[in-house]
């Protein structure tokens, strides 16, 4: 069933929290970065060769994105150089180049953070609170009351009863 959960108070995760998203591999969980925006990210290890690098943007995290907006890349290197860049950005991959016209061949950890694909124009979304109070479900358990906002409620859910 499609709707919305509403926490007012502290949410406590003790596993993941994620999105799920379409590939052509079938759905699959996200977990994304809280931000302003709805971003997703990956992260990678290159190599370059004589002073440079394409890195091929994975293609099922591709799927998950919109590299038709602006994306970043951010570089650290693995060893004695330069510095490194990136010289361009494609819908697909980007190239790493040592500043200076270095060669050296060193590796370089990678991160590039992508507008998830279907969210682009959102940013600091306003938020609507409900004022009505809901009574738990057949599938949860009772909630205890937190009489001040930023005291925790934990909802269980029991799905031995569903």
């Amino acid at each position: 069933e499609n709707g919305n959960t509403s926490v007012h108070g502290n949410l406590y995760v003790s596993g993941t929290k994620s999105a799920v998203t379409e590939t052509s591999a079938g759905p699959r969980k996200v977990y994304s970065i809280e931000s302003p925006e709805v971003w997703l990210e990956d992260f990678g290890t290159g190599q370059l060769g004589d002073g440079q690098a394409v890195v091929s943007i994975e293609p099922l995290f591709l799927e998950t994105i919109n590299t038709g907006e602006d994306y970043y890349v951010f570089l650290t290197p693995l060893g004695d150089c330069n510095g490194l860049y990136v010289a361009s950005k494609s819908a697909t991959s980007f190239e790493v180049r040592e500043l200076g016209g270095g060669t050296t061949d060193i590796s370089f950890d990678y991160r590039i953070v992508a507008k998830r694909l279907g969210y682009e124009e959102l940013r600091l979304e306003e938020m609507l609170l409900d004022t009505e109070v809901f009574e738990p479900g057949p599938a949860m358990t009772e909630v205890d009351e937190a009489p001040l906002m930023n005291q925790p409620v934990i909802v269980e859910i029991n799905e031995s009863e569903e």
